[in-house]
């Protein structure tokens, strides 16, 4: 900041003013650099370094040169996103009365995130590891559905249509982060994880699930007064094991509109529509873990020897009673089992609907 700029981001490893001749050195100072009358600090002069709660006053007259990287509170960073969604479709009617459709569509997200945290030194917050974090994400979903539906060619009357198909559902997630302590240089170019001369560690996770799912429906309607519907499916999802993977989910719903019949054609004036229907289905539910029916291992580290904190998995196999270097087990996190099975819903219903001018009233009743 130079010829009285009055606040700025950045950071220094040298502030100087006048000719540039040096008078305080900061050890890789991240903040506010800022005036003291432009935040009431008095009892002060010259610039000073803010950061969180602690002021490091630098007690210097004049300009001020600040050199280095901007950034705030000692934190600076990039986010890369890369986001797309495409839905497409065909539709081919071979003959009269057919109708066949493919749908895909597919949504697809990616990030990469590089984070960095700087050094510095204020009154009673300071960072003196320089630190870095890398993380990666990749996410994908894609469903593939593909029907043919067939109006059925029946006397004038009655109307009948058959739908038949299958649907692919596919999700993925997919992350990869490291985090690396202790560089030479601060900066975005040289702070990644194999420039570091300190701890570093991998983190990463590959989870998803597979839905398959196989239906048909039936429609039926005569003359507007007598209505049937029937339909069937049969999921299958990789969130379950072997066993139990395929669930069958049947249901249909039958129909009568009394205003059509012709001893309701007094209430015509008054009443547009009245209708009774009673409806029975079976739905499945998979909302589970995805790794629901695996059995799962954990290796557990810990410091904590001989009593001094928590236990973790290591054991002395060699039974040398002493030393560090032990050899590192696993606990049973969770138990596996493969006859998990989708849960099962019935919904039954009695409805009578009426419809009188304007105004709709549905009256449901639980069987």
């Amino acid at each position: 900041a130079r010829g009285g700029a009055k606040s700025l981001t950045g950071s220094s490893n040298t502030a100087s003013y006048g000719g540039g001749v040096a008078l305080a050195k900061t050890s890789n100072c991240y903040g506010s650099i800022r005036r003291p009358e432009s935040n009431g600090a008095g009892g002060h002069t010259g610039w000073y370094f803010a950061n969180g709660g602690g002021i490091l006053y630098l007690n210097v007259q004049g300009n001020l040169t600040i050199d280095g990287r901007v950034t705030s509170e000692g934190l600076s960073g990039k986010t890369f996103s890369n986001y797309w969604m495409h839905n497409g479709f065909i539709n081919i009617k071979p003959i009269k009365g057919l109708d066949l459709r493919s749908n895909f569509g597919i949504d697809y997200n990616a990030n990469f995130i590089h984070h960095m945290t700087y050094t510095f030194i204020s009154d009673n917050v300071s960072e003196r590891t320089p630190k870095t974090a890398v993380d990666h994400t990749n996410s994908m979903r894609w469903t593939c559905s593909n029907t043919a539906n067939y109006l059925v060619p029946l006397p004038e009357d009655h109307t009948l249509s058959v739908l038949a198909g299958f649907e692919l559902y596919r999700q993925n997630f997919i992350n990869i982060n490291g985090t690396a302590e202790g560089f030479a240089i601060e900066n975005e170019l040289y702070m990644w994880p194999n420039a570091a001369t300190g701890t570093q560690k991998l983190y990463g996770a590959n989870v998803g699930y597979s839905l398959v799912s196989f239906f048909g429906k039936a429609d039926y309607n005569w003359n507007d007064l007598l209505l049937a519907s029937f339909t069937i499916r049969r999921d299958g999802s990789s969130r379950f094991g072997k066993n139990n993977r395929y669930g069958t989910f049947p249901s249909f719903s039958l129909g009568w509109r009394l205003s059509q019949e012709k001893w309701m054609e007094s209430t015509s004036s008054w009443l547009r529509d009245l209708k009774l229907r009673y409806s029975w289905g079976q739905t499945g539910n998979q909302e589970i873990s995805n790794v629901a029916r695996y059995t799962l291992f954990q290796s557990v580290v810990t410091t904590g020897l001989w009593g001094s904190g928590p236990a973790g998995t290591s054991f002395d196999i060699t039974g040398v009673n002493g030393g560090y270097a032990l050899n590192n087990g696993f606990i049973r996190q969770q138990r596996g089992n493969e006859d998990i099975k989708w849960e099962t819903t019935v919904d039954k219903k009695k409805v009578g609907h009426k419809l009188i001018r304007r105004v709709s009233l549905d009256q449901f009743y639980a069987l």
